[in-house]
């Protein structure tokens, strides 16, 4: 065995995740293979040797995913699950082909580079740019300010593009009347540990954000609405019992906790969380995992260091407007998932049949009103803390698929 061998045959799998709409329920059976596998989760394609798709192909999403691809150093492999019969043998192979020299160099990667032949930037569609690779990410609407008309000669150079499609910085007077470059920074498939489907499109000066575009990527069936299955089939007339939506609800937010603390870098809390919530989605909770549940829950409710790190960030008013659950700063809604964990405790066992069928809905309607107030709720917030912002709302955009069936 010559020295590369050698080394292939120890390299760290490290594998980064992107999820395309409606592709939810792989992207948990994923995450569960990984950590069972024992690897970790990559934060960044540069670190990244592996790179997981799932969920069906999406031409949005694939763009993200083209450019991404090119941000990783060799050896690397791609691998698409889109269903979840394939995940763990997929992610075994693609292991297997890594680490025995036989990675892709262009298989599923379109050239990735501008007519210059420059690589784009790392994560984001071809002519965007992520100067900073926040650890937190969210979009803001500022004021738009008209930049002044840099011509020379008549052509405009602020339109103008750098090599590899970036945007050239244009100037804008900030908060404080000072002449700052504007640069334009998307998120969306690519940002790790980011709501499934949800697009944004910031302008900073410097890290203020001084607007935010916000869309989605919403799937066409309501099935594809995880966590919200068992309300939609029981409005369908299938036989759903209290304690499967129980368990469907608890797991929901146990993967928004998982979500959020992840950004906040407490990567234990995190992880347990998963796992907690991988265990309720397998069936009935054994005793020692509700005690296990309970004592999580507590620590997290009452860490002096999360009070530190979320207290005020993100603050909505409550009004008659404002979903009840939202209202708060970022750790009053870290608060109340964790309350409402607590208060699903007791109905775990509950065989009665599901008859409430308003969840869905709510949940809908709470997600176009996050999307519609995001734009202010982001606007002059630094980039550092944009992330935990939209982690502390955690939007379920797959929700909004089901407003096309059920009114």
């Amino acid at each position: 065995m010559d020295m590369n061998a050698r080394i292939l045959a120890k390299l760290e799998v490290c594998p980064l995740l992107v999820t395309a709409p409606g592709g939810t329920a792989v992207r948990l059976s994923i995450e569960r293979s990984i950590r069972e596998y024992g690897w970790r989760l990559a934060a960044s394609g540069a670190e990244a040797n592996i790179l997981v798709v799932a969920g069906l192909e999406h031409d949005t999403v694939e763009s993200y995913v083209r450019v991404l691809w090119k941000s990783m150093p060799e050896p690397r492999i791609r691998v698409d699950i889109s269903d979840l019969t394939s995940s763990i043998s997929d992610l075994a192979d693609a292991a297997a082909r890594l680490r025995s020299g036989v990675h892709q160099t262009a298989n599923h990667t379109p050239s990735g580079t501008n007519d210059n032949g420059v690589d784009a930037p790392a994560g984001q569609p071809d002519g965007e740019r992520d100067p900073h690779n926040p650890h937190h990410g969210h979009n803001m609407d500022m004021e738009d300010r008209d930049a002044p008309d840099h011509t020379h000669h008549g052509h405009n150079m602020a339109s103008m593009e750098m090599p590899g499609g970036i945007p050239m910085a244009d100037r804008a007077e900030d908060r404080d009347g000072l002449k700052l470059d504007v640069l334009t920074v998307p998120f969306g498939p690519a940002t790790p540990h980011w709501p499934t489907g949800l697009l944004i499109q910031t302008k900073l000066q410097g890290d203020v954000i001084q607007k935010a575009d916000v869309s989605a990527l919403a799937p066409d069936r309501p099935d594809d609405a995880f966590w919200l299955q068992p309300w939609v089939k029981a409005l369908a007339g299938d036989p759903i019992s209290i304690s499967y939506a129980t368990r469907r609800l608890i797991a929901y937010r146990l993967d928004s906790c998982a979500t959020l603390l992840s950004v906040v870098g407490w990567d234990y809390a995190s992880i347990t969380a998963s796992r907690l919530r991988d265990n309720i989605l397998s069936g009935p909770l054994a005793s020692g995992d509700i005690s296990r549940l309970r004592r999580w829950t507590n620590r997290v409710m009452h860490s002096r260091v999360l009070r530190w790190s979320l207290s005020g960030l993100g603050a909505i008013r409550a009004d008659p407007t404002t979903p009840t659950r939202l209202a708060g700063d970022a750790l009053d809604r870290l608060r109340t998932m964790l309350t409402e964990i607590l208060d699903a405790l007791p109905h775990l066992d509950d065989a009665a049949p599901l008859i409430s069928y308003g969840f869905a809905a709510e949940q809908r309607s709470d997600v176009e009103w996050i999307l519609d107030s995001l734009p202010n709720l982001l606007l002059g917030t630094e980039l550092a803390e944009t992330r935990l912002i939209v982690a502390s709302l955690d939007p379920d955009v797959e929700a909004l698929a089901i407003g096309r069936h059920h009114g």
